[in-house]
């Protein structure tokens, strides 16, 4: 009784429609049908539920990575801009008394 449908107008074409779609056509059927869509249904809630926990978890996993990356960032960045300043003040300070030199040596 439980029959598949051919998709489009030609029976050439071999795809068909699951038989699912075709029990809700069969009358005496209805109450299997609802126990049916509320089993999927179930089925779905539960594998959403493990899909949001997962990806908790995983979302969880990635910001305590990001967290260690960007401390290690600042980190990094500080001393970067101590060595900076360390250079700067290297090198303007002989260019600086070299001019001062230069300028009371007139």
């Amino acid at each position: 009784m439980i029959r598949s449908q051919y998709l489009g107008g030609s029976r050439r074409n071999k795809r068909t429609r699951p038989a699912i779609l075709c029990l809700c056509r069969a009358p005496s059927v209805g109450c299997f049908n609802d126990e049916l869509v509320n089993c999927l249904n179930s089925i779905e809630g539960a594998y959403r539920a493990e899909l949001r926990d997962l990806f908790a978890a995983h979302f969880g996993r990635f910001e305590e990575k990001l967290e260690r990356r960007l401390a290690d960032l600042r980190v990094e960045l500080h001393s970067t801009k101590a060595d900076m300043l360390k250079w700067s003040v290297g090198l303007w300070v002989p260019v600086t008394l070299a001019v001062i030199g230069l300028y009371f040596k007139r």
